[in-house]
């Protein structure tokens, strides 16, 4: 898996793409009101948007998510500063 960023500096969001698919719903992450994940059709975690991402601890919840979800490839966005994230 190949995870895609894309920074959208006018709404102050980050847009993870984890896998390509077709998003069948869209749902706020229940432990961070700043998080919404696409979901397929499956329920499958396609991509994750982050509003506000200064705001927030991103690596706990990118830990949370990777442990709820099983997304291994999160593991590798888990130790780094969110200014290396977007760099």
């Amino acid at each position: 898996m190949h995870i895609t960023l894309e920074v959208d500096e006018e709404a102050k969001s980050l847009y993870f793409r984890l896998v390509d698919g077709d998003i069948a719903d869209t749902m706020e992450y229940p432990e961070c009101q700043e998080v919404f994940l696409d979901l397929d059709e499956r329920g499958q975690v396609l991509a994750a948007e982050v509003l506000d991402p200064g705001s927030i601890d991103i690596q706990a919840v990118f830990g949370q998510l990777a442990e709820r979800y099983g997304i291994v490839d999160l593991s590798s966005l888990l130790g780094k500063s969110l200014m290396e994230l977007v760099a």
